[in-house]
């Protein structure tokens, strides 16, 4: 009802819901009170409430847009991705094309196929994002690989390399090093993780550590590929400028 609609709109959401929560009792078959309640019972955290005042909006009108989408997004909420496929596909089937809907769907897939995906399957898909710029998804992926007791230590390496450096272009400085420390942990002579992890602690103005790591690369490669030595230089100079 109008009613009620001013109340959810002017009201705190306990107060939304206890007002929604009314209307459902009196008006069984008001889908919009409902699908309302719905997202009030969505903003309390109540997801279990807000899946089944979506439901109910439903039975009154399988063709209520709203419905499917409030009940989508409650399976979300509940960790039940698969249901909410299924939910946005029905939506979408029944209520016709909504961009809206079909972009939770494509999301929510994309999600669902990289928890199957292999670690070494992710670390691909991470790699591309990464190539591409998505620096969210590119580390959303490394992280599900490393999360997967399956992954082998070579390919646990470079996970936590390739997040370092995704996280670095993120500009999450402090979280890069401890990626390369956790490489470093599996492999002590990974030049990859040294000479990352080096150019994150100059980034941090922590040069001390930085020279460290450089020593650290010029003990294991003397041959100096990577210029090593100009960096480690650098440092020194910026270390003694802080003391």
């Amino acid at each position: 009802s109008v009613r009620t609609d001013e109340v959810f709109i002017r009201s705190s959401t306990r107060q939304a819901v206890e007002a929604y929560a009314r209307a459902i009792e009196s008006r069984a078959d008001d889908c919009a009170s409902l699908t309302n309640a719905s997202a009030a019972y969505m903003e309390l955290g109540r997801y279990d409430l807000a899946e089944a005042a979506a439901r109910r909006a439903l039975e009154a009108n399988a063709a209520w847009r709203k419905g499917y989408a409030r009940l989508a997004r409650a399976l979300e909420r509940q960790g039940r991705a698969r249901d909410a496929c299924d939910v946005y596909r029905r939506g979408i089937e029944v209520c016709g094309e909504s961009a809206q809907m079909q972009e939770r769907l494509d999301a929510l897939e994309e999600s669902a196929a990289m928890e199957d995906a292999s670690p070494e399957a992710l670390k691909e898909r991470g790699n591309a994002f990464l190539r591409d710029g998505d620096l969210s998804a590119a580390e959303e992926a490394y992280t599900l690989a490393i999360d997967k007791s399956t992954a082998s230590g070579a390919t646990l390496v470079a996970l936590y390399n390739n997040r370092a450096e995704t996280r670095r272009r993120a500009r999450e400085h402090e979280a890069a090093v401890e990626d390369c420390t956790q490489a470093l942990e599996l492999d002590p002579i990974n030049l990859k993780a040294i000479l990352r992890r080096g150019g994150t602690y100059e980034v941090l103005e922590k040069y001390k550590r930085a020279c460290d790591d450089y020593e650290r690369a010029l003990a294991i490669d003397p041959r100096d590929p990577f210029r090593v030595r100009e960096r480690l230089r650098r440092c020194q100079a910026l270390a003694r400028e802080q003391f």
